[in-house]
């Protein structure tokens, strides 16, 4: 896997799929041709939640998945990368 950086683009995947959350019924396919995802830079990745709820409801249940170089990554490890940029974009102004 390739370094995660504030030029990585991310696979984000989200589904509101019961199946998914481990209720009853079909699951999705999250690696199939047929999954959708949104492809997006860190900031945005790191902010998807809450985009997503403004646009599907705030008390929608959902799943969201983050995919970088084929690997999952979670979202503390985009916000770490997310953090340290906006860090040294700060040092560099002093």
């Amino acid at each position: 896997m390739s370094k995660l950086s504030m030029r990585s683009k991310i696979r984000v995947y989200w589904t509101t799929n019961p199946g998914d959350m481990g209720y009853g019924g079909p699951t999705s396919d999250w690696n199939g041709k047929s999954a959708t995802y949104e492809l997006c830079s860190v900031r945005k990745a790191v902010n998807f939640d809450y985009d997503l709820s403004q646009r599907i409801g705030q008390g929608t249940n959902r799943k969201i998945l983050y995919i970088h170089d084929k690997q999952q990554v979670f979202l503390e490890e985009l916000q770490e990368v997310l953090y340290n940029a906006e860090y040294l974009a700060d040092c560099k102004k002093y």
